[in-house]
C-alpha cells in the first residue's frame, strides 16, 4: 500500500506521535510507502487525516478522491463533547467543524476507544474502526528506583487541570502523615497564571495555585518533545504514578495512555475507576476524596504490592499495547476501505 499520512500542524503532539507516527513507522517496517508529503505526483491508496485542520480542505479532499485514494479520518477526541473548564474549549468549538466536514467526506473512520467509537456512530452512519493506542516498547526503558523517599507523580497536559484540583487536596492531606515527594509532570502548570483571567477556567486556576504552595517536597517538570518522553518519564523516577480523571462524556472517549507509560517505565498506576481506565486497569480509586487516599496509602505502605502491580501491568501493556504487534490493526482497517466497492 502507498499512505499519505497529511500533519495537522509542523509541532508534533502526542497525538500526532501515537496515531500517525509511530503506525507509520511500524507499516513501513512491514513493507508499506509511507509519506508525510506529497512526492513528486498525487499517487496514494489511502490519505490519512487527523481530527483538526485549521482552514477548510474541501478541495483537497475532492481531488483525492477523483484520483481514487481511500480517505481515513482518525480522531482520538470527543471534540463535540469537551467541557468549558477545559483550556482548550474555545478552539474545540472550531475544530467541531471540522470533525463534522471529515466524518462526512471519510471512507472509514478511527478512533482509540470502543466507547469514543459508539459516540461517533451517533454523528455518522459512515464505518468506524477502533485501533488502540499503542507504543514502540523498545523505546521505554524502566526507571533507577532506589528513591531514599517514595516520588508519587502526575503526568498529564494541561486538559487535565480539573484532575489536578481534585488530586491535590488528596496529596497534601497524605502528606500530614507521610514524608513523601511530589511530582508535577507537565500540566500546564506554567500558563497557570495567564490562564487565570480567562473566563471559562478562572476560578479553576485560582484554586490550584492556591494549594500548590501547600505541597511539601515539591518537583514540577516542565514537558518534554514526545519522542524524548521515554527517557524523561523514566529519569523522573517515580514509585507511584497517578491518573485521576472526572467523569464527564469527553473524558470516557480518551484512552488508557499515561497508565501505558507509567507502566514501560516500572511504575504502578492507580487510576480513577471510570471509563476508559476501568476497561483496562486493575487498581482504581473511586472518584471521592476519601478512597483516593486509601488506596494511595495502601500503595505507599506495601512495597511489595507495588512491585507485584506493576509487573501485572507492565506485561499487560507489552501484550496488548505493542505497535509491532498492533499494526496490523492498521493494516486491516486500510485494506478493508480498498477492499469497498
Amino acid at each position: 500500500m502507498k499512505i499519505l499520512y497529511i500533519a495537522t500542524s509542523i509541532v508534533q503532539t502526542a497525538s500526532y506521535f501515537y496515531r500517525n507516527n509511530l503506525p507509520a513507522l511500524a507499516l513501513e517496517k512491514r513493507g508499506h510507502t509511507v509519506d508525510f508529503l506529497p512526492i513528486e505526483t498525487f499517487d496514494y491508496d489511502i490519505v490519512f487525516l487527523n481530527r483538526y485542520y485549521a482552514s477548510s480542505f474541501k478541495e483537497q479532499t475532492d481531488m483525492m478522491h477523483s484520483l481514487g485514494a481511500k480517505i481515513v479520518y482518525e480522531t482520538d477526541d470527543l471534540v463535540t463533547k469537551i467541557p468549558s473548564s477545559h483550556i482548550n474549549y474555545s478552539l474545540a468549538r472550531k475544530e467541531a467543524k471540522t470533525y463534522y466536514f471529515l466524518l462526512n467526506v471519510a471512507d472509514i473512520i478511527t478512533c482509540t476507544t470502543p466507547y469514543l467509537k459508539s459516540k461517533i456512530e451517533e454523528d455518522t452512519d459512515k464505518k468506524v474502526r477502533v485501533v488502540p493506542n499503542s507504543l514502540d516498547v523498545s523505546y521505554w526503558r524502566a526507571r533507577a528506583g532506589n528513591n531514599k523517599k517514595l516520588r508519587i507523580g502526575y503526568a498529564a497536559s494541561d486538559s487535565h487541570w480539573q484532575e489536578l484540583d481534585f488530586i491535590l487536596d488528596v496529596l497534601i492531606d497524605l502528606q500530614k502523615d507521610y514524608d513523601f515527594e511530589v511530582v508535577l509532570i507537565g500540566l500546564g502548570i506554567d500558563n497557570l497564571e495567564r490562564a487565570i483571567h480567562i473566563p471559562h477556567c478562572g476560578r479553576l486556576v485560582e484554586s490550584i495555585l492556591n494549594k500548590l504552595p501547600k505541597l511539601k517536597n515539591l518537583e514540577m517538570l516542565g514537558w518534554a518533545y514526545i519522542g524524548e518522553y521515554p527517557q524523561f518519564l523514566a529519569k523522573a523516577n517515580l514509585d507511584i504514578g497517578l491518573a485521576p480523571l472526572i467523569d464527564n462524556e469527553f473524558n470516557r472517549c480518551r484512552s488508557c495512555i499515561k497508565f501505558y507509560e507509567y507502566a514501560l517505565v516500572n511504575t504502578p498506576t492507580i487510576a480513577s475507576d471510570v471509563i476508559p481506565y476501568n476497561t483496562e486497569v486493575k487498581f482504581l480509586a473511586k472518584n471521592k476524596f476519601a478512597d483516593w487516599k486509601n488506596k494511595i496509602r495502601l500503595l505507599m505502605e506495601d512495597e511489595k504490592l507495588r512491585k507485584d502491580l506493576v509487573v501485572e501491568q507492565r506485561e499487560w501493556v507489552i501484550k496488548n499495547r505493542n505497535i509491532e504487534d498492533n499494526v496490523v490493526l492498521w493494516e486491516n482497517v486500510f485494506e478493508e476501505v480498498l477492499n469497498e466497492n
